[in-house]
């Protein structure tokens, strides 16, 4: 799959670190963002509801899985 991101890392010649801090991040895939929000409209909204993994991870360790193996 080559999406906006992913050509993103593969492609820039850079990426931004704000203040120079790898910070962490989290990615939504969309069959899961859909899935969620499906169970939204199913429960009315009525609940709070959490899209993403308890996991996370960083700009740089993503740029190193995009580009493992190239």
């Amino acid at each position: 799959m080559r999406n906006y991101l992913l050509r993103y890392l593969l492609d820039g010649f850079f990426i931004p670190l704000p203040g120079g801090v790898d910070l962490p991040i989290q990615f939504v895939h969309a069959d899961d963002l859909a899935r969620a929000t499906w169970e939204i409209l199913a429960q009315n909204g009525c609940r709070p509801f959490n899209l993403c993994a308890s996991s996370w991870t960083s700009w740089l360790k993503s740029r190193d899985i995009a580009t493992r193996g190239l």
